[in-house]
């Protein structure tokens, strides 16, 4: 038997493909069904003596690094300060390949 397949003729769905597909449906609406009487929810917790922690900590943190803004400082009256392009160059590509971040 020598079968052809002429790809300008539109295809044709016989019966048993289409009880595949209605079982499919018949079987995701059940799930769907199950999962609305089962009344899905979720929760979220945090520890609330953690978080307190966590902001003290973060407090402590000075805004600005003195030490490196003072190290700065020296290397540029001294003259020694060089640029390099290929770090200033991956830091442009990072920033603006970054994903947006909430709020900007």
């Amino acid at each position: 038997m020598n079968m052809r397949i002429n790809p300008n003729s539109p295809a044709t769905i016989g019966p048993a493909a289409e009880r595949v597909t209605d079982a499919g449906r018949t079987a995701s609406s059940g799930r769907k069904d199950e999962a609305a009487r089962a009344g899905d929810s979720a929760q979220v917790s945090f520890d609330q003596e953690k978080l307190q922690q966590l902001k003290v900590e973060l407090s402590r943190v000075p805004e600005i690094r003195q030490e490196r803004v003072d190290a700065l400082r020296r290397t540029l009256l001294e003259g020694n300060y060089r640029i390099d392009e290929h770090r200033v160059a991956e830091a442009v590509w990072a920033d603006l390949l970054a994903p947006a971040r909430p709020g900007e």
